[in-house]
Order: structure tokens, then C-alpha cells, then sequence
């Protein structure tokens, strides 16, 4: 299931972007189970084309990963603190710890892939 970042890191007004950084990075360290983060913006047309895949995608994988959206223009700060260069960009998180990153768009085979590599699982 796509699930968007503001149900766990909800904005808060008058945030400053360290603040909302170290939330950020407080509650990747805190998750239990990997997390593919997939920075995104309402105004770009590659990452809409790609929703459907990733949909997809992310109920392949529901019982193995949280997959979360992270609108870059609600999350400005934290595409900062991440280096995005554009979007869309796929990052995988476990612990806390970067296990993968994509910028640009992806592939259904190829995502299935990368996340069967960094998750040993079996392939779907």
C-alpha cells in the first residue's frame, strides 16, 4: 500500500527545517521494517505516469516493506537533507541506514529486482 509521509510526519506550522529534519531522521531510525521513500511532486508528469506501477508494486511487496510518498513541496527540508536533484527519486531506507537510491524513473521489473536484492527475499 502507497501510504503518504504526513500519516506518519504530519507538518507542523512554524517547523524549522532542522526540526523537521531530525523528525524525519528520528522516524526512519525508529521503523521496524524497510522503507522505500518515493519523493514526488504533484506537477510532474513521469512521477504520475508511474503511479499505477507503483501501486502495483508496493502490494507486492506490503508484507515486507512500507512504501511511502513524500511530496518534495510539503518536504522541502527533507529533499534537502536527502541531496534530491529532481524527482521522482526512489529511496530505500532499513534502520535508518540509505540502501538504495534512484533518481528518475524505474522500471516495474527493475524496482521488483532491487528490492528482492536488498530485502533476500525470493522473487515474486
Amino acid at each position: 500500500m502507497l501510504t503518504n509521509l504526513q500519516e506518519y510526519l504530519p507538518v507542523i506550522e512554524n517547523e524549522t527545517n532542522e526540526q523537521q529534519q531530525k523528525r524525519f531522521t528520528t522516524w526512519l531510525e525508529s521503523c521496524e521494517t524497510p522503507i522505500l521513500l518515493d519523493f514526488y511532486a504533484h506537477w510532474c508528469s513521469p512521477c504520475l505516469q508511474m503511479m499505477p506501477m507503483l501501486k502495483g508494486v508496493a502490494r507486492d511487496f506490503a508484507d515486507r516493506l512500507q512504501f511511502i510518498k513524500v511530496d518534495v513541496d510539503v518536504y522541502m527540508a527533507i529533499a534537502r537533507q536527502n541531496n534530491l536533484m529532481g524527482v521522482p527519486t526512489f529511496m530505500l531506507f532499513e534502520n535508518g541506514k540509505l540502501l538504495w537510491q534512484q533518481p528518475g524513473g524505474i522500471s516495474e521489473k527493475r524496482l521488483h529486482e532491487v528490492l528482492n536484492t536488498h530485502l533476500k527475499a525470493e522473487k515474486i
